[in-house]
């Protein structure tokens, strides 16, 4: 048998795109994790004050926990970023979970048919 021939029977990036919904998800997760770190470089640029602060909540939903740590006086920086970490991947939680909805809506939607179920 030739190398050529066990060459063409391997599936493209470990098989993933018999799992859709992997990378579905894996996106919504992603975004998760790029829209807080977006929104702090964004107020970074505005001069470290909020210039929106309802679009914040509303694409960064866990915001308050960071947001929380910066009320208290004279807190540690690991406390402030242990806050902003928490916040970020409880962000990350709410996408991953959103993008599993998603999912499953569309796949109600198109039906079972659409994916060759």
């Amino acid at each position: 048998m030739k190398f050529s021939a066990l060459w063409s029977k391997v599936p493209a990036r470990g098989g993933e795109d018999t799992k859709p919904w992997k990378r579905f998800v894996r996106s919504w997760a992603l975004a998760g994790l790029l829209v807080p770190m977006a929104l702090l470089l964004l107020a970074r640029l505005q001069g470290g004050t909020w210039e929106w602060p309802y679009m914040t909540v509303v694409l960064w939903p866990s915001v308050v926990f960071a947001a929380a740590a910066d009320t208290v006086p004279n807190v540690p920086v690991l406390m402030n970023v242990l806050s902003l970490t928490t916040s970020m991947m409880m962000n990350v939680g709410i996408y991953t979970s959103l993008g599993g909805v998603l999912w499953t809506l569309s796949r109600l939607y198109k039906g079972p048919r659409a994916y060759g179920g």
